[in-house]
């Protein structure tokens, strides 16, 4: 149940034209402080891209606030039960998702979470994952395209691997919260895939809207201390290695807010190198 006391987290971004990024960037941090939130928010020529943490009441207040300053935020909500950050962060990039790619200010196509299900069961489609390796290792949908992307970055060079796979007929792509996919439908579409739909939202939008029948399958990995949570939007308590990004579940222990430890293999290759 979610109180005024209640911790709550926001996740949200939209691709817009600021030409202010110096001006916004303050303004947001100053409120930041005020609300005493935490979490990272990042400004670019191309738009915003955040996600905080902090008392209902203070987030909501961030949420009017941003309002003030961007059109149409896509935005994620949700009760947590742990402060996902240490501390706040607001800083000025070249882009709010880093990937080399071109700012998406042309509208794509999007498919609402409450039909997605039909898009993932339709023979016709193909279904792309368009996150990294170690994020759809813990989860993601049975039938989707999984690659072996390390970074977002790496995004073209894996689509020219992997494009005989790919249906060009209709494609669908999704990633955690959408920001990703804003990018990605560009680029396909730029590779003559002229069928190109997006999961509205990402994967958290879809947990939300699909409580009673979810095609999702595994955890999902979130850019924060909690580092997955399972369609519930409850914490599940993985550790990542810093070497080679694979994920481990620690079973049957409660959730501890240890983000990173070598694994096995990459601790016996920092004794070897030593």
């Amino acid at each position: 149940m979610k109180t005024r006391d209640s911790l709550y987290h926001a996740s949200f971004y939209e691709f817009k034209k600021v030409s202010n990024t110096i001006g916004v960037r303050n303004a947001l941090a100053s409120e930041c402080h005020k609300l005493k939130l935490k979490g990272t928010i990042i400004l670019s020529s191309e738009g915003i891209n955040g996600s905080v943490s902090g008392v209902v009441t203070a987030v909501q207040h961030l949420i009017i606030f941003l309002n003030q300053h961007f059109d149409n935020l896509v935005l994620n909500q949700t009760v947590v039960s742990i402060m996902p950050f240490d501390r706040m962060v607001v800083k000025i990039k070249n882009e709010i998702v880093t990937s080399g790619l071109p700012e998406p200010f042309e509208q794509g196509t999007y498919v609402d979470p409450t039909e997605w299900n039909a898009f993932l069961e339709d023979e016709d489609t193909c279904i792309l994952d368009v996150r990294n390796f170690y994020e759809h290792s813990i989860g993601s949908f049975q039938h989707a395209i999984k690659t072996k992307m390390r970074s977002f970055k790496e995004f073209p060079k894996i689509y020219d691997e992997e494009k005989t796979k790919i249906n060009e007929k209709k494609i669908g792509i999704f990633c955690t919260g959408g920001i990703r996919c804003e990018k990605a439908a560009i680029f396909l579409r730029k590779k003559g895939l002229s069928e190109v739909f997006q999961l509205k939202g990402g994967i958290l939008n879809y947990f939300k809207k699909n409580k009673n029948k979810s095609l999702w399958k595994g955890d999902c990995f979130v850019f924060d201390k909690r580092l997955a949570v399972n369609p519930k939007f409850e914490e599940i308590n993985y550790r990542q290695c810093p070497g080679c990004k694979s994920m481990s579940i620690q079973k049957n222990q409660n959730i501890d807010l240890v983000e990173w430890e070598y694994c096995d293999i990459c601790k016996k290759t920092k004794i070897l190198a030593l």
